[in-house]
């Protein structure tokens, strides 16, 4: 059955969303950390993997699920979704960068049936 999955992922969502989508740019930050041996703080990095994705509105009080619970309520005006190609893995702390700007990604739910990440479903913020 996972094939199957993964075929509407490589071949259905990931090409429509190639097509009619913009380029976008998942930003992940890594702190450093405490180093025992030189007794330094090590530096912090910043990760960027390009993907596609479709920007749309998201208005106050709209319907956002996550994890299969309504997060309605954190809904606020000026929020965007963005429908994203699953060609990289998100992670809690990531940023979206659209165009020039920098989002905040509040929440994502990975569709992803028979275990098999399709698209996900972003909840983004400036």
């Amino acid at each position: 059955m996972a094939g199957f999955y993964e075929g509407l992922r490589d071949n259905t969502a990931t090409p429509l969303i190639e097509q009619y989508g913009q380029d976008m740019t998942i930003v992940r930050n890594t702190s450093g950390g405490y180093d025992p041996v030189t007794g330094f703080d090590t530096a912090s990095s910043s990760q960027e993997l390009p993907v596609k994705g479709v920007l749309t509105e998201l208005s106050e009080g709209s319907s956002f699920s996550s994890n299969g619970q309504s997060v309605s309520s954190n809904v606020l005006v000026g929020d965007r979704m963005v429908l994203l190609a699953a060609t990289q893995e998100l992670q809690d702390g990531d940023q979206l960068k659209i165009g020039t700007e920098v989002w905040t990604v509040v929440d994502y739910n990975a569709i992803e049936p028979a275990g098999v990440t399709v698209v996900y479903e972003v909840h983004v913020r400036k």
